[in-house]
């Protein structure tokens, strides 16, 4: 409320999609629920196991998710709590969502050193739940993984071959953005903020945090000065926005991983980065796929207060026109037809909505018009909250949302329920 004006009434997935559904906005809007806020609920913040009863409990939450409007069920397996659950819990909650709504959609429980195994456990999910996979923001992140797209790649394609749905999405930009805690290790951040930070006063601790901390970074492109801090939850600090960490210390004179964890202890753990951990050659690989979607894993953005306090990743901006003007028209790594698909029918599908991602009489009239010869992203990792260009008109169910450029007013969005 102290950031955005609004005060959270909402309980349950459903409270949640009826108090946007009583709202005027002009984007549609679709949820999927997440094990690990029910995890959250049920179990809490510890890494262990959930018991029976917590089991059940889940389930149940699970359902009531669905039949609430979600549209599938994901999993962000770095992150806790939802990286304490084993493989086989998340195939049992897999299996108490209804067949024909059993779609499985995974931020891999690791996406650099580990990446194969974290694949092999999203495909066995799948099987073993009878579920359809759709494998979120698909990358091979650290120097030394950069090789690895092709195996990465070769899974999905031998499960395919197996008969299992697969599908994967990816961004147009080699550098993620996720929470600098990601940086330190999963026993830290066992338990939440608190004990995580309780655990900086212990020097041993601490230094098998450092330990593990300078390993992770020293695969990125850049090291330290591939950690760019985008934001900060206390406005008091909001100079280390748009700053990388090598940066910050070298103006301070401080250690870069102690810097590191200055800046959580000034955030209270509320801090996001962008790391620069892929390279092209493997993005391209990826993004050219069949089987791999557009899709900006960005938050909600815009370039006036307050959905511009933070350093947002540009792709919450450019994710889109970049596809066309860069990977088509500059590195023609598939037709225009085929990039096209991949922004519009194939998620459509995979989602559930037949009635919409393509020009047809009687289909839903979301339209994008588009002028090929000056689409281009123009957001900046330092200046990221930026318009494209080449996009005059937007239509949404029917409405002409964009016209010439301009926000027309219109407010024809629509809650998508599952």
């Amino acid at each position: 409320k102290e950031e955005y004006g609004e005060e959270i009434t909402w309980r349950t997935l459903g409270e949640f999609l009826d108090n946007f559904s009583s709202r005027k906005f002009s984007v549609n809007i679709a949820s999927m629920v997440g094990l690990g806020t029910i995890r959250e609920f049920v179990v809490g913040f510890d890494d262990r196991p959930a018991t029976v009863n917590e089991m059940n409990s889940m389930r149940q939450e699970v359902l009531n998710a669905l039949n609430d409007g979600a549209v599938g069920i994901s999993t962000g397996l770095e992150y806790t709590p939802g990286s304490f659950a084993s493989t086989e819990e998340l195939i049992e909650l897999c299996k108490a969502v209804p067949l024909h709504s059993r779609l499985y959609s995974t931020h891999m429980r690791n996406e650099d050193n580990t990446v194969l195994e974290a694949i092999d456990e999203a495909i066995r999910i799948a099987k073993e739940s009878s579920s359809r996979l759709l494998i979120s923001h698909l990358k091979v992140s650290g120097k030394s993984n950069w090789h690895k797209a092709e195996a990465v790649l070769e899974k999905i394609d031998n499960a395919i071959k197996d008969g299992l749905e697969v599908h994967a999405d990816r961004y147009t930009y080699v550098a993620y953005h996720t929470e600098l805690s990601a940086l330190f290790p999963l026993w830290a951040r066992d338990g939440g903020t608190e004990k995580f930070i309780e655990r900086f006063n212990n020097r041993e601790l601490l230094k098998k945090m450092r330990e593990h901390s300078e390993k992770k970074v020293s695969n990125l492109d850049g090291e330290w000065n591939g950690v760019l801090i985008s934001s900060v939850g206390n406005q008091d600090f909001k100079d280390y926005q748009g700053q990388t960490i090598k940066r910050i210390a070298d103006e301070s004179g401080q250690d870069y991983f102690d810097t590191a964890v200055k800046i959580i202890l000034d955030s209270e753990n509320r801090v996001m980065m962008v790391g620069f951990g892929m390279e092209e050659s493997s993005t391209e690989k990826i993004l050219a796929h069949p089987r791999v979607m557009i899709s900006s894993d960005a938050g909600s953005h815009a370039p006036y207060p307050p959905m511009n306090k933070s350093i947002a990743h540009p792709r919450a901006y450019g994710t889109f026109p970049r596809a066309i003007a860069k990977y088509v028209q500059e590195r023609k790594i598939c037709s225009l037809e085929e990039m096209i698909k991949k922004m519009t029918s194939m998620p459509a599908d995979k989602l559930g909505y037949g009635e919409r991602g393509r020009l047809a009489v009687g289909k839903a009239a979301d339209v994008v018009v588009f002028n090929y010869d000056a689409i281009q992203d123009k957001a900046t990792f330092t200046a990221p909250h930026q318009y494209p260009e080449g996009i005059p008109y937007v239509i949404v169910n029917g409405e002409l949302v964009i016209n010439n450029d301009k926000h027309t007013g219109a407010m024809p969005g629509k809650v998508l329920r599952g």
